[in-house]
């Protein structure tokens, strides 16, 4: 009972939805806030945290994911520039968040240096909740993991000892960093942002915190401004009020007109909105077989029954299967998610993004893709070993279980052939 009150307190105060982390991890969370406050149980805990800001930011810091890298998923940073090329306001404003430990806000602010606007045309600001991580962002250094295998910038990074690297200081100057929570955005919606990246958050929200913060971000956001979102998430299907930017690729959207926003297919987003595991099981998609990866980054997915999903989708999931095989990830991640906003229930496509997202190392993407995956279909072998996988490499605690779980649908399936 007291687990499921901190849950809800959350829900209450941050809008996160614990489910999203599995309920092994969020013990581990817990467990190790019990130890940071020394309190025995959950039920103490949650007194705690109820009446203390400080032990509340306590279990906040051990709740976030500090998972980026700079100039993580690359065609969102030629839309930007494609979108401030055309921007006649200045200066131009951009918002992060959530910001993390910074790599997006820096990377935004060498992408649009580096294309020739000046410090006066940009302003660039990121929001996180945690306290660490927007310190850290501030201090402008990082660990070289953080480059994903990309050679540090020349003129905006410098290698330092100890694998790590230090952000040029005329850059950490201009970049701005607050501590703000997401759902809790009313007295800042004031501001115009030209440009807001929102990735990988709203995954991790309850349906009706992320509506209102899609809710928030559309008042934030300048009339005809860009939202750039995550792999895994489809905001014409979160909420009304946005549509898919056409110039862009498929995770960039702009505002849409409140005449178009209720001209939307509304059965399709507030079901979308409302899901919840059970409900995905509603629909029988078609079964994926494993997409099979080497070193050239050859991808192969194949669905045995296409009859089910509309051609858009077929094709857009054939054209990504080609872009992958031909090394084009870039392009094979933008073809899966324009299969998706087509078809936002379509096993086989959340499935194949998630195998992009794993061959972009972007573990946090890959494993929620793959747990819709078996939302979408329960028994989906290969993305329960792919999130086993994952757990695995993270050293998370649920990949023993994971794995056991694996082996024994396995053992299943194979009784049934």
């Amino acid at each position: 009972m007291s687990t499921q009150r901190i849950a809800e307190l959350l829900a209450v105060r941050l809008g996160h939805d614990v489910s999203a982390l599995g309920e092994r991890i969020f013990e581990q969370v817990l467990s190790q806030t019990r130890s940071a406050l020394n309190v025995q149980d959950n039920a103490a805990l949650f007194v705690q945290i109820e009446r203390s800001e400080r032990a509340f930011s306590r279990l906040t810091e051990l709740l976030v994911i500090p998972e980026t890298w700079f100039f993580r998923m690359q065609e969102q940073f030629d839309d930007m520039l494609q979108f401030a090329h055309a921007c006649t306001a200045r200066p131009i404003r951009v918002l992060s968040l959530p910001c993390s430990t910074g790599e997006e806000v820096y990377s935004i602010l060498m992408a649009l240096t580096d294309a020739g606007f000046s410090e006066s045309d940009v302003e660039v600001i990121g929001w996180d909740i945690s306290h660490v991580a927007v310190q850290t962002a501030a201090r402008g250094q990082f660990n070289a993991r953080a480059l994903r295998g990309q050679a540090p910038h020349p003129r905006w990074m410098q290698l330092l000892e100890g694998d790590r690297l230090q952000i040029h200081p005329s850059l950490c100057e201009r970049a701005k960093f607050e501590v703000r929570n997401a759902v809790n955005l009313a007295p800042t919606a004031q501001p115009v942002f030209h440009i807001i990246f929102c990735r990988n958050l709203l995954i991790y929200l309850k349906p009706e915190a992320r509506t209102a913060l899609l809710g928030d971000l559309r008042t934030m956001l300048a009339p005809k401004g860009l939202l750039l979102a995550g792999l895994a998430e489809l905001i014409p299907t979160m909420a009304p009020g946005f549509q898919h930017w056409t110039q862009g690729t498929p995770l960039s959207f702009t505002q849409a007109s409140f005449a178009s926003a209720s001209g939307l297919k509304t059965a399709t987003w507030k079901a979308e909105l409302h899901a919840t595991p059970a409900e995905f099981k509603i629909r029988q998609p078609a079964v994926a077989v494993p997409i099979r990866a080497s070193a050239s980054a050859e991808l192969a997915i194949k669905a045995s029954n296409p009859a089910i999903q509309n051609s858009r989708t077929n094709a857009e999931i054939a054209r990504a299967q080609a872009l992958a095989n031909a090394g084009d990830l870039s392009g094979a991640q933008s073809a899966i998610a324009s299969a998706l906003l087509a078809e936002p229930h379509s096993c086989d496509a959340h499935f194949l993004a998630g195998v992009l997202a794993l061959a972009a190392d972007d573990l946090e993407a890959a494993d929620i893709l793959f747990l819709r995956t078996q939302y979408l279909q329960p028994d989906h072998l290969a993305a329960l070993e792919h999130r086993a996988a994952i757990a695995k490499r993270l050293d998370a605690p649920n990949a023993l279980e994971l794995s056991q779980r694996a082996i024994r649908l396995r053992q299943r399936l194979s009784t049934r052939a």
